[in-house]
């Protein structure tokens, strides 16, 4: 660790990111960050998504383009951690998040790229076992469906 910036800062997501809603039929290169902003699913694990390939996204969604040099990857880590208390306080009970309520955004985040780097190659192993274990949740769920399907016809 000798050698690399610890430094944070803390900034609403509008001044490190520009903040769009999806334009119909454009294509959005891939690591665009994207979030759910029409009836969005507030109680989901994960809220905020990055495109695998060039994609073109439906409208309920919003873009987040960064203004500053920050890995994608790292910036959804972030994001994810501070949205939820976000959503509770800001976006409440209503099922839509307002455009303009993303200023209340802080994100805090790490200024070297080495640091966002050592960050998740810290949360890349937890991530690929928590994926693990979500596929074998899921097909033993598979599995006692088609038992208790046997059991009770």
């Amino acid at each position: 660790m000798r050698g690399i910036n610890l430094r944070t800062e803390i900034k609403p997501l509008t001044e490190i990111a520009d903040i769009e809603r999806v334009q119909k039929n454009k294509i959005y290169p891939m690591k665009t960050i994207y979030v759910q902003v029409s009836a969005c699913k507030k109680n989901s694990e994960y809220i905020w998504y990055m495109l695998n390939d060039s994609s073109i996204l439906e409208d309920k969604y919003a873009v987040i383009v960064p203004k500053i040099d920050i890995i994608p990857e790292y910036l959804v880590v972030v994001l994810e951690r501070v949205t939820l208390r976000w959503m509770h306080k800001y976006v409440g009970s209503s099922i839509n998040i307002s455009m303009d309520l993303f200023k209340y955004l802080e994100v805090e985040f790490h200024i070297s790229k080495e640091m966002q780097k050592f960050v998740l190659s810290i949360l890349e192993p937890i991530s690929e076992e928590i994926k693990l274990i979500e596929e074998r949740i899921e097909k033993e769920q598979a599995a006692k469906k088609i038992f208790c399907k046997k059991m009770m016809p």
